[in-house]
């Protein structure tokens, strides 16, 4: 968990608080490369899993996709006035730690079953937060909207 998730986050903060204009260079940069190698990572999983995701069956499906959507809105309420965060708080609420549980899974050699259970509900998850994501990064880019501007009220 120290490499996976708390280092990367610990370097960001540093880096932000030690080089801000370098952090702000770097900032949209690092958010298209990472978007970029999360579109691949669900197209490789998709390719990979493709089976467990269709088994999953549509009641399962169904599940997942409404705890990912309710957690979402819970982000995106308890987000604060500030959009950006608004809409972090939201995605992080709604993926949760996923990629957590797949590598416990895989640091304790779990069932492949297993393995491709979390890998599933990790890319119904995903497909969920997609059009959550479009929606934001739309509203941010609207230059009339009063959220583009700091002022969101209702969501």
């Amino acid at each position: 968990m120290l490499f996976a998730q708390l280092l990367p986050l610990g370097l960001g903060m540093l880096a932000k608080r030690t080089a801000p204009a370098l952090a702000a260079r770097c900032d949209p940069i690092l958010h298209r490369v990472a978007g970029i190698l999360l579109a691949i990572l669900v197209v490789l999983a998709l390719v990979n899993i493709w089976r467990p995701v269709v088994d999953a069956g549509p009641r399962v499906t169904v599940a997942i996709v409404t705890v990912t959507v309710l957690a979402l809105a819970c982000g995106h309420l308890l987000g604060g006035p500030e959009p950006a965060t608004r809409t972090a708080t939201a995605v992080s609420s709604a993926l949760r730690n996923g990629g957590l549980a797949l590598l416990v899974a895989a640091l304790n050699r779990a069932q492949p079953a297993v393995v491709a259970t979390v890998l599933a509900y990790l890319v119904i998850c995903a497909l969920t937060v997609i059009p959550y994501a479009i929606w934001r990064r739309a509203r941010a880019a609207a230059p009339s909207s009063g959220e583009a501007h700091g002022k969101e009220q209702s969501g």
